[in-house]
């Protein structure tokens, strides 16, 4: 999953101490291109990130936590206008071995809003470059719109928020049927 970017910046997790290390990332025209056509958006114009990496304590994991700042061009879902956004948020990610994030996942800490984001570390080697993209990924507007455009339900093709009033039969009316013979 991947890609390589001249921004990236591979860290061992072995070597990360419980004394934060920082580092400041910044992405090249290149990269830029790269990361476009990664999310399928319209344009990128700047992403660059800091990021603080320190050990977790009393665990082989590693917690990377910063501020991602991007300006991005996305299309917006009703109209296919570009949509301009600026991303400039803080991100906390932690990074642990498959055994504690079983042991969170049977938690459902994944359910807990206030609970941190995490993954499995996977191998020694970290690549913020692409911490940062996903981060990215996951940060900028899911749904973008034009300013001023409304989408309603009854927008949507195919979609129908009355279906009496489409003429079409409602799939859960035997249902009823079934109900009142009881």
């Amino acid at each position: 999953m991947s890609d390589t970017y001249s921004f990236s910046k591979v860290i061992r997790a072995s070597e990360v101490t419980s004394k934060p290390e920082n580092f400041h990332i910044t992405a090249k025209p290149e990269d830029l291109n790269a990361i476009k056509d990664r999310l399928l958006i319209v344009d990128i114009e700047s992403l660059e990130a800091t990021a603080s990496v320190s050990a977790v304590k009393n665990s082989k994991g590693i917690e990377i936590s910063g501020e991602i700042k991007s300006r991005l061009t996305q299309e917006c879902v009703a109209t296919g206008d570009p949509v301009q956004e600026t991303v400039d948020s803080p991100f906390s990610l932690l990074l642990l071995p498959a055994n504690e994030v079983e042991v969170l996942d049977a938690e459902e800490a994944y359910m807990d809003p206030d609970a941190p984001e995490y993954d499995v570390l996977e191998g020694d080697d970290v690549d913020l470059g692409e911490v940062i993209v996903q981060t990215l990924a996951v940060t900028m507007e899911p749904y973008p719109r034009a300013e001023g455009v409304e989408i309603s339900a009854a927008d949507i093709a195919g979609l129908s928020v009355n279906e009496e009033a489409e003429g079409k039969p409602n799939p859960f009316a035997a249902l009823k049927n079934l109900h009142n013979k009881t």
